[in-house]
Protein backbone atom coordinates (compact mmCIF):
# COMPACT_ATOMS: atom_id res chain seq x y z
CA UNK A 1 0.00 0.00 0.00
CA UNK A 2 1.43 3.12 -1.14
CA UNK A 3 0.85 5.95 1.36
CA UNK A 4 0.02 9.84 1.14
CA UNK A 5 2.65 11.82 2.75
CA UNK A 6 0.42 15.26 3.36
CA UNK A 7 3.34 17.65 3.29
CA UNK A 8 4.20 20.69 0.79
CA UNK A 9 6.09 18.08 -1.41
CA UNK A 10 3.29 15.64 -1.72
CA UNK A 11 1.89 15.65 -5.65
CA UNK A 12 -2.10 15.96 -4.83
CA UNK A 13 -2.78 16.19 -8.09
CA UNK A 14 -1.45 12.89 -9.32
CA UNK A 15 -4.60 11.23 -7.24
CA UNK A 16 -7.53 9.83 -8.45
CA UNK A 17 -10.97 11.14 -6.79
CA UNK A 18 -11.26 8.51 -4.19
CA UNK A 19 -8.06 8.44 -3.09
CA UNK A 20 -8.64 12.24 -2.69
CA UNK A 21 -11.60 11.36 -0.47
CA UNK A 22 -9.75 9.35 1.58
CA UNK A 23 -6.94 11.87 2.21
CA UNK A 24 -9.80 14.88 2.93
CA UNK A 25 -11.33 12.57 5.62
CA UNK A 26 -8.05 11.22 7.34
CA UNK A 27 -6.70 14.77 7.44
CA UNK A 28 -9.48 15.62 9.00
CA UNK A 29 -8.76 12.53 11.77
CA UNK A 30 -5.30 14.29 12.80
CA UNK A 31 -6.53 18.06 12.21
CA UNK A 32 -6.74 18.31 15.94
CA UNK A 33 -3.19 18.09 16.97
CA UNK A 34 -4.26 14.16 18.07
CA UNK A 35 -5.43 10.85 17.02
CA UNK A 36 -8.52 9.88 18.92
CA UNK A 37 -9.74 6.08 18.90
CA UNK A 38 -13.43 7.69 18.54
CA UNK A 39 -12.53 9.57 14.87
CA UNK A 40 -10.48 6.08 13.81
CA UNK A 41 -13.53 4.21 14.75
CA UNK A 42 -15.61 6.91 12.39
CA UNK A 43 -13.62 7.12 9.76
CA UNK A 44 -13.58 3.97 9.54
CA UNK A 45 -17.38 4.01 9.22
CA UNK A 46 -17.41 6.55 6.92
CA UNK A 47 -14.96 5.11 4.51
CA UNK A 48 -18.16 2.67 3.94
CA UNK A 49 -20.26 5.46 3.17
CA UNK A 50 -18.06 6.92 0.32
CA UNK A 51 -16.28 4.34 -0.93
CA UNK A 52 -19.39 1.99 -0.45
CA UNK A 53 -19.89 -1.28 1.79
CA UNK A 54 -17.27 -3.32 -0.42
CA UNK A 55 -14.80 -0.92 0.23
CA UNK A 56 -13.76 -2.62 3.92
CA UNK A 57 -15.04 -5.79 3.89
CA UNK A 58 -11.88 -8.02 2.81
CA UNK A 59 -9.54 -8.61 4.71
CA UNK A 60 -6.94 -7.01 2.54
CA UNK A 61 -8.76 -3.74 3.45
CA UNK A 62 -8.49 -4.07 7.09
CA UNK A 63 -4.78 -5.15 6.92
CA UNK A 64 -4.45 -1.98 4.55
CA UNK A 65 -6.88 0.39 6.83
CA UNK A 66 -4.43 -0.79 10.41
CA UNK A 67 -1.13 0.10 8.39
CA UNK A 68 -2.51 3.73 7.20
CA UNK A 69 -3.67 4.09 10.40
CA UNK A 70 -0.27 2.84 11.82
CA UNK A 71 1.12 5.03 9.47
CA UNK A 72 -0.71 8.19 10.43
CA UNK A 73 -0.04 7.66 13.99
CA UNK A 74 3.75 7.07 13.96
CA UNK A 75 4.16 9.82 10.72
CA UNK A 76 2.27 12.51 13.31
CA UNK A 77 4.65 11.76 16.06
CA UNK A 78 7.09 13.37 13.78
CA UNK A 79 5.70 15.73 11.74
CA UNK A 80 2.01 17.15 12.14
CA UNK A 81 0.25 15.83 8.99
CA UNK A 82 -1.40 19.48 8.58
CA UNK A 83 -2.76 20.44 5.16
CA UNK A 84 -2.86 23.71 4.01
CA UNK A 85 -6.06 25.45 2.78
CA UNK A 86 -4.82 25.14 -0.93
CA UNK A 87 -3.67 21.08 0.00
CA UNK A 88 -7.41 20.93 0.29
CA UNK A 89 -8.55 23.02 -2.87
CA UNK A 90 -6.46 20.78 -4.98
CA UNK A 91 -7.69 17.65 -3.43
CA UNK A 92 -11.16 19.54 -3.84
CA UNK A 93 -11.12 19.78 -7.22
CA UNK A 94 -9.94 16.03 -7.76
CA UNK A 95 -13.87 15.45 -7.02
CA UNK A 96 -16.50 16.33 -10.23
CA UNK A 97 -19.60 14.15 -8.26
CA UNK A 98 -21.63 15.74 -6.94
CA UNK A 99 -22.90 12.96 -4.72
CA UNK A 100 -19.30 12.15 -3.82
CA UNK A 101 -18.68 15.60 -3.01
CA UNK A 102 -21.92 15.19 -0.08
CA UNK A 103 -20.53 12.27 1.25
CA UNK A 104 -17.03 13.29 1.90
CA UNK A 105 -18.64 16.75 3.18
CA UNK A 106 -20.50 14.49 5.38
CA UNK A 107 -17.87 12.09 6.56
CA UNK A 108 -15.72 15.45 7.40
CA UNK A 109 -18.51 16.09 10.25
CA UNK A 110 -19.42 13.12 11.18
CA UNK A 111 -15.20 12.63 11.85
CA UNK A 112 -14.55 16.03 13.36
CA UNK A 113 -17.65 15.51 16.11
CA UNK A 114 -16.82 11.77 16.35
CA UNK A 115 -14.54 13.07 19.21
CA UNK A 116 -17.46 15.42 21.01
CA UNK A 117 -15.21 18.65 19.72
CA UNK A 118 -15.14 20.67 17.03
CA UNK A 119 -11.72 21.95 16.37
CA UNK A 120 -10.27 25.17 14.46
CA UNK A 121 -8.21 22.99 11.85
CA UNK A 122 -11.11 20.28 11.57
CA UNK A 123 -13.09 23.81 10.88
CA UNK A 124 -10.88 24.99 8.38
CA UNK A 125 -11.39 21.74 5.92
CA UNK A 126 -14.91 22.34 6.12
CA UNK A 127 -14.82 25.71 5.66
CA UNK A 128 -12.71 25.32 2.26
CA UNK A 129 -14.67 22.45 1.09
CA UNK A 130 -17.87 24.02 1.51
CA UNK A 131 -16.37 27.52 -0.54
CA UNK A 132 -14.73 24.70 -3.14
CA UNK A 133 -18.29 22.86 -3.38
CA UNK A 134 -20.98 25.23 -2.52
CA UNK A 135 -22.76 22.38 -0.51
Amino acid sequence: MQYLVMTNTCNLNALNEHEAAVALIAATVVADGKIDQREVDELKRQMTMVLGPSANRSEAFDKNFVEFLNYLRAAYQKHPLKLSGEQVETLATKVDDIDLQIAIMNAVIEVSYSDDEYHTHEKDIVSVLRDQWGV
